[in-house]
């Protein structure tokens, strides 16, 4: 495939030449051989021309598929639940809308909102459209990320400017995909026959980093 973009050969993270490790829908994925990260060549703000992002956008917009995800994400945020709380990456806003029913002061940031029309009618107007946009620094008492920090194109600039968000005595809570296992489903998809590997690759999840236990 003729790449219409710059590729990337060094880890975004600390600029260490990295080798490739495979391919996947027709993207390079690289190793950085210093801290363990893996990312794609091209950018975050490019990928949707590999991944059809936009097609599927809309229809997990609302997240009514991960409420038990996001369910489990709100049993780890140790806090009073009147307490205020920041979702980042919030989507259509369902992790706000769970967090207000068990008691916290929702506010969300969704970068990528453009048209607010798939967002909770009674969360709406709490979503931001950046972090800075959310409040002021120390007010809140907990910040979520969940599965976004691997789809941004800075992610370490997300995590600082989330903790910034945070009280003293604040919790922030990151879920993500375990990428070791996703590395591992994907090299046994490749191996099984075509229909049973397409079937077990289709439920790999990966988008521009792939965190595992080193990074």
């Amino acid at each position: 495939m003729n790449h219409p973009h710059k590729l990337r050969e060094k880890c975004p993270c600390c600029e260490t030449m990295a080798q490739e490790s495979f391919s996947r829908y027709q993207l390079r994925y690289l190793k950085c051989v210093h801290c363990g990260l893996y990312f794609s060549s091209v950018p975050a703000d490019q990928l949707d021309t590999y991944l059809n992002y936009a097609e599927t956008f809309s229809s997990e917009w609302r997240g009514e598929g991960r409420k038990e995800v996001f369910t489990e994400v709100l049993s780890q945020v140790k806090g009073e639940p009147c307490g205020k709380l920041l979702d980042v990456g919030c989507g259509g806003g369902l992790m706000l809308v769970l967090a207000k029913d068990h008691g916290w002061n929702v506010y969300g940031v969704e970068p990528g909102m453009g048209e607010d029309a798939w967002a909770f009618e009674d969360v709406r107007m709490r979503i931001s459209h950046t972090i800075a946009e959310a409040g002021g620094e120390a007010e809140f008492d907990a910040v979520t990320a969940v599965n976004v920090i691997d789809q941004v194109a800075e992610p370490w600039v997300l995590l600082r400017q989330s903790a910034q968000k945070l009280k003293a005595d604040g919790m922030l809570v990151i879920r993500i995909p375990n990428f070791t296992v996703q590395f591992i489903l994907h090299k046994l998809a490749v191996l099984l026959p075509k229909k049973l590997g397409s079937r077990l690759l289709s439920s790999v999840v990966m988008h521009e980093f792939g965190l595992g236990r080193k990074a």
